[in-house]
């Protein structure tokens, strides 16, 4: 069987990255929002502003989904980095304690 080789501090800086993604996606959308609100209004009726608002609701509803997948994946590595940290040092006192 091959070996697995984890560096904690890479993992971790993918997740910090993803959980910057989130910010920036957030921000993002929020900027979004207000740019269309001040470009629409709030006075855009008849079928075109029903139809863009259906869309838009869809649009918005898939970029919140992009932003729970993204937090769920950085939650999971920090996660694992912290179960590489647990497993290395549950390893090293066994090493110790059998005088190696």
């Amino acid at each position: 069987m091959g070996e697995l080789q984890v560096s904690e501090a890479v993992v971790a800086g993918v997740a910090r990255e993803l959980q910057s993604a989130v910010t920036e996606t957030q921000s993002g959308v929020t900027s979004l929002d207000g740019e269309l609100t001040r470009l629409l209004g709030s006075g855009w009726t008849g079928q075109a502003g029903s139809a863009f608002g259906e869309v838009w609701a869809a649009w918005h509803e898939g970029a919140e989904n992009v932003v729970k997948g993204l937090e769920a994946m950085s939650s999971a590595l920090e996660q694992a980095v912290q179960g590489y940290g647990t497993t290395d040092a549950d390893a090293r006192a066994a090493v110790e304690s059998a005088g190696m």
